[in-house]
């Protein structure tokens, strides 16, 4: 009897099971196909948590897969895949999920391994996209003439037919050869693909590239033609507001510019420009933060060919650089969080949000119904909650509200810009002072500043070759070059007053640069490094003093980590970290640091011990450090720090419509208690943190109530260099919410770190400006003099032994490699 109800009740809890994970299987299987793909997410992973059975799990993971990479989540999306394939192991289904994963690497740009994969991929069904992709994977790595071939051979597959294979084909020969100048070629490809559209949406689409080729070949008239004719269909079918035709315009404007129409080339690309911006406005307030980069990543480089009217209209340029620069410096707001408590709120949230996922692909009278219903709900949102009407109001800033926020008629606000003309990548100033109209300041090219022969006796290497060295004589030398601080700052200080003080945004190379340090005449001026010169609008809010101070801390302790029962915490850095083999993952453990600790503990000293936390030892785990940084004023962070992606992305014409993923936020970060054992990937640690607080991780917390972060560590200030900005630690603290951030360009020195930082903490509590506090403290590095006594091993010829004994020497800290290390972000 026992043993029978035993068996009943293990049969009802399998179908109870079974009935939990099929509900929410539906459940996301409805949002996904309404495109709601990161509400599907958070249903599927509750069906995630039930038992299920092989053939369930494999239709939620494919489905998941998807989700991730529609949200473009590629690590999670990858991980699905990955369990496909463990799942499907003999299975002839493996190959299906393997040509899918293909899709995946394309994204991600892992060109490699997609042909490693297809190349020799046998496939039942799928083998046309097998063809298609690796033709993809070939051109973009500059293997045209293997792309070429496959893409013949996919023809010839379809040529009886003419069906959408052969089209895409064809059409995709037409876009490889317009990447390689071979535009005649291109013509006949795309023309020969034009007619062969079902979907008229799809034929204006090719109209529209084959405008721009007819004009590469100089065949104005028919380009005008093609492109006018594509943007009165879309007008009227799709509408004004749908990003095809946005799209066109942008199209129209880079044909103009072609003829030399310059001035109607500029008109176009304002039209443009305030069709994107408001698509951009009225979409990001609904994306979730991967979304947002996702969606951006389409745009960013495309607005920057605005950028090449050069001095037409400098102030509708200003207006480009504050907007491209906001963008993903925008702080990460959640709004269906922010409006969980009222109902009336959410349910307006999710309506504006359906409307605005359906109107990326309705088209007709239908989608201007719907445009307007957004609209109208959108205003009543606004005029609800604050926070909604903050964030719309910051993405709508533009130059003349900048120019009101200065406050001097001789202070000067410089948005330095990148741009591609005639192939080459240009550096240019947009100077603006509060009477005078925006000035275009053409500076070099991209290989002029970067291939820049460091002088001296004789010449010492590139700048690109001293920005990335490790050694302290390459950064002395960068600092202490004369004609590079004039060739950067001459062209933009002549005519300008003594005792002005300049907001800067930078741009490229100047990510990496400290461009305020450089050698050259200052005239007095006071120069401030601006995330962007939209800050000076910003409002400053007060804040009551109160001190996070993290240092001192055991990297192999872990008594104090969290161990999390009920869910799986974000481990994605020890993920990406240990697929490239670094550590603390894979490889050597990080060392205690002697000097964070007292560096904290000096620091600690000039506060209240009412008003300062301090997280030590085996204390500053991750968890900690997440729940406290939002709950002060200041944060201060003295630990190791990493990045190992920091190389400048030129952009590329034949990629630039397409999505990339942006790795970089994940290779960046700083090492917190336990790190040394919770980052390595074995099965104990799966329910941990792994110690490792990335960019990526940053962007998701709240830090609104944070007016500085210092990362007293190494490499805190690097990224990746993109066509916004940095996208490394710097952006994650701004994401989050901070409003100033202290971080470094290089490897710092302990002792002169610990002693400058010391400085800096003592000056903000006389009551000095952040600014202010930061050029003392550097000063007084700089004339630092002291004698010390050091322990040193010194090794005995005679007894062939290592002895240890103490020296006294003189510390100098007056070389730029100890004191120009650091600078500060949006401390004006």
């Amino acid at each position: 009897m026992k043993i029978l109800i035993i068996l009943l009740s293990l049969a009802c809890y399998c179908n109870l099971a079974a009935q939990n994970f099929k509900k929410k299987f539906d459940e996301g299987k409805g949002y996904m196909m309404k495109g709601l793909y990161a509400e599907a997410l958070s249903h599927y992973t509750n069906a995630e948590k039930q038992k299920a059975s092989s053939g369930q799990k494999m239709l939620l993971w494919t489905d998941m897969a998807y989700c991730y990479k529609q949200t473009a989540n590629y690590n999670k999306s990858l991980q699905c895949y990955e369990r496909l394939l463990e799942l499907l192991k003999e299975s002839p289904r493996r190959n299906e999920i393997l040509l899918n994963l293909s899709d995946l690497y394309l994204l991600t740009g892992r060109y490699e391994k997609v042909i490693t994969l297809l190349k020799n991929l046998n496939v039942s069904s799928g083998e046309d996209v097998r063809l298609i992709n690796l033709s993809t994977a070939y051109a973009r790595i500059g293997k045209i003439e293997e792309a070429f071939n496959l893409l013949t051979e996919t023809q010839k597959r379809h040529v009886s037919t003419k069906d959408s294979i052969y089209t895409i084909a064809t059409s995709n020969k037409g876009y490889i050869l317009w990447s390689t100048k071979c535009f005649e070629e291109a013509c006949q490809q795309l023309n020969i693909a034009l007619p062969l559209f079902n979907r008229l949406s799809d034929r204006y689409l090719c109209m529209g590239n084959l405008a721009l080729v007819e004009a590469e070949c100089g065949h104005f008239e028919q380009a005008l033609t093609y492109i006018n004719e594509c943007i009165l269909w879309q007008a009227e079918h799709i509408g004004e507001t749908h990003p095809d035709y946005i799209v066109s315009l942008r199209k129209k404007a880079e044909i103009l510019l072609k003829m030399n129409h310059i001035t109607e080339a500029t008109d176009m690309f304002k039209v443009y420009f305030n069709k994107e911006k408001e698509h951009v406005i009225s979409n990001f307030a609904y994306m979730t933060e991967q979304e947002r980069i996702d969606f951006w990543n389409t745009k960013k480089e495309l607005l920057a060919e605005c950028y090449t009217t050069e001095t037409n209209d400098p102030d509708f340029l200003f207006n480009v650089a504050l907007f491209s620069k906001s963008v993903l410096l925008q702080a990460n707001r959640n709004f269906l969080q922010l409006v969980a408590k009222n109902k009336d709120q959410v349910a307006l949230y999710e309506n504006i949000k359906e409307l605005r996922y359906k109107l990326r692909t309705t088209q007709g009278n239908e989608r201007k119904q719907e445009e307007k219903e957004a609209e109208r709900l959108e205003r009543q949102l606004m005029r609800k909650m604050e926070t909604y009407r903050t964030f719309s109001n910051n993405l709508k800033t533009d130059a003349n509200d900048v120019r009101k926020a200065l406050k001097n008629k001789t202070d000067l606000t410089i948005e330095f810009i990148q741009y591609t003309k005639a192939d080459t990548i240009r550096y240019a100033a947009l100077l603006m002072q509060k009477e005078k109209p925006v000035r275009f300041i053409p500076l070099f090219t991209q290989k002029e500043i970067e291939h820049y022969y460091l002088k001296g006796k004789s010449l010492l290497g590139t700048l690109t070759d001293a920005i990335y060295s490790r050694k302290d004589i390459d950064k002395d030398r960068i600092y202490t070059d004369t004609v590079l601080g004039r060739k950067i700052w001459q062209p933009l200080l002549d005519n300008i007053p003594q005792k002005a003080n300049i907001y800067f945004s930078p741009e490229g190379i100047f990510h990496l640069l400290a461009i305020e340090y450089l050698n050259f005449d200052r005239m007095d001026c006071q120069l401030y490094r601006l995330s962007s010169t939209r800050r000076l609008c910003e409002k400053k809010i007060a804040r009551k003093t109160s001190l996070l101070l993290v240092g001192g801390l055991d990297y192999n302790d872990t008594t104090a980590v969290s161990y999390h029962t009920d869910t799986l915490p974000d481990r994605t850095a020890s993920e990406v970290l240990g697929r490239d083999g670094i550590p603390p993952v894979v490889g050597g453990d990080y060392n205690y640091l002697p000097g964070s600790s007292t560096e904290a503990n000096s620091i600690r000293m000039l506060f209240p011990q009412a008003s300062c936390d301090f997280l030590e030892a085996s204390k500053g785990t991750e968890d900690a450090l997440k729940r406290s940084m939002g709950n002060h004023s200041l944060i201060h962070i003295s630990t190791h720090g990493f990045c190992v992606d920091y190389k400048i992305v030129p952009p590329i014409q034949y990629l630039k419509d397409n999505l990339s993923e942006d790795l970089s936020l994940s290779r960046c970060g700083i090492i917190l208690s336990g790190a040394n054992r919770t980052a390595k990937q074995n099965p104990q640690n799966e329910h941990v943190e792994d110690g490792i607080l990335t960019a990526r991780e940053l962007c998701d917390l709240d830090l609104s109530q944070v007016d500085l972060v210092t990362l007293s560590a190494c490499q805190t200030g690097l990224g990746r260099i993109t066509a916004d900005g940095i996208a490394g630690l710097p952006r994650g603290l701004k994401k989050a919410g901070a409003e100033s951030i202290l971080v470094s360009l290089w490897e710092v020195n302990d002792r002169a770190t610990q002693i400058m930082m010391c400085s800096f903490y003592n000056y903000l509590k006389q009551g000095f400006s952040k600014q202010q506090a930061l050029m003392k403290a550097q000063c007084d590095l700089q004339n630092y003099n002291q004698k010390e006594t050091k322990t040193v091993s010194v090794f005995s010829a005679a007894s062939q032994s290592h002895t240890s004994r103490q020296i006294t020497q003189i510390s100098d800290y007056n070389k730029p490699c100890y004191w120009a290390a650091f600078i500060l972000i949006d401390g004006n």
